[in-house]
């Protein structure tokens, strides 16, 4: 929270290389996104301009109004396109959003300088300059180089077409006025994304167990509660598994909380080998408690997978507490599967679970109950 509201006051702190990476690519799909529009509004405002009867009337010093108008048009397509596809997270090594832009705007200052008609002139660098430069979301040291670069052209551009002083000034004015859009943009979006990632970082490590790096209770609820209607509604089959470690206490008083601790971080990282799906939901509901949910699997599918976390968690050969039942750190596990044949709730699932879970412990643990059916380790 504190590097939050340094980011809202403004003052500097060091940023992380995750926090640039979700930074930089935020900015590449709004950028695209704003490539997209800029490209659209230059396809339907260029034919007003240059197929007005008294531009087509007064011409051009090189060429045609038409063929200006064929170039913007094709150039803005091609960035338009590749605007769509930075949106939507599909690069391609030719496609650079930035390079493409600034040859539209080249494209439309050139028929700036060739057009007869002086109020034509000065709206191509108008679009070129302002709408350009708000989608290109530029760092100060590119946006300023890109002023240097246009007021260039219009210094050249002044000379060759013999423009007068006022003509000129106001052109490199909207050039400057388009720019400190430009920053403000840019800034203003950078400063909202550093807010938006503390905001998703904080609610990340409030729905984490800072341990495991597992859902606690709080990410638990958040990821159930909109599962949980779909398969309800598709009749998607769900298991819960619930499971604690064996004898933990004696573990814990001969070796230690920091022995037990790493215990737990053991157990939990051969839990979630067998979890790996995107919709598979591990948490650690308690001190040595997990509890895992599968969708889409048959009552066969969860007992191989329970199985396997239960052979992983054993096959580590973790020593166990020299009071404990066995050589080696176990789990139980209590299975509740449903196919929503009936209507059933998920607290009632997870109290079948914790009372399976509670039969595996009667039944001499370091096994499997679900519906009364018991499956021993190896």
């Amino acid at each position: 929270m504190d590097k939050m509201n340094g980011v809202i006051r403004g003052e500097k702190h060091r940023i992380s290389r995750t926090e640039r990476k979700y930074v930089d690519k935020k900015i590449e799909q709004e950028a695209g996104r704003r490539c997209f529009h800029v490209c659209v509004l230059i396809c339907i405002a260029a034919p007003f301009i240059l197929m007005n009867h008294i531009v087509r009337e007064q011409g051009a010093a090189g060429g045609s109004p038409a063929l200006f108008l064929f170039a913007i048009e094709a150039v803005s397509v091609i960035c338009g396109i590749i605007g769509y596809f930075g949106t939507n997270q599909k690069q391609f090594s030719w496609m650079n959003r930035r390079m493409y832009l600034a040859i539209l705007a080249g494209v439309m200052d050139l028929a700036a300088v060739l057009i007869t008609n002086a109020m034509a002139s000065f709206l191509l660098v108008a679009i070129a300059s302002l709408a350009v430069a708000w989608a290109m979301l530029w760092e100060e040291k590119y946006s300023l180089g890109w002023l240097c670069g246009q007021i260039g052209v219009l210094l050249v551009a002044s000379i060759v077409r013999e423009w007068n002083p006022y003509m000129l000034t106001t052109m490199a004015m909207m050039q400057g006025f388009s720019i400190v859009i430009s920053l403000l943009a840019y800034h203003s979006y950078v400063r909202k994304l550093h807010n938006e990632y503390y905001l998703k970082r904080a609610v990340h490590d409030a729905q984490t167990d800072p341990m495991t790096k597992l859902c606690n209770r709080r990410g638990l609820d958040e990821r159930i509660s909109g599962i949980w209607q779909l398969c309800q509604r598709h009749n998607i089959p769900v298991a819960l598994l619930m499971m604690d470690i064996d004898d933990f206490k004696k573990y814990n008083d001969e070796y230690g909380h920091p022995a037990g601790d790493a215990c737990i971080q053991m157990v939990a990282r051969q839990i979630k080998k067998n979890a790996r799906r995107r919709n598979d939901i591990v948490a650690r509901v308690g001190g040595e408690e997990f509890l895992v949910v599968f969708t889409g699997m048959n009552m066969h599918q969860v007992k191989e997978r329970a199985k396997s976390m239960q052979d992983m968690v054993y096959n580590y050969k973790m020593r166990h507490a020299s009071s404990a039942k066995y050589t080696y750190v176990s789990i139980s596990m209590g299975i509740a599967f449903t196919d929503f044949e009936t209507q059933v709730e998920f607290k009632d699932l997870y109290d079948i679970a914790d009372q399976n879970l509670y039969q595996a412990k009667q039944n001499g643990k370091n096994c499997i109950c679900a519906d009364k059916e018991k499956t021993v380790s190896a």
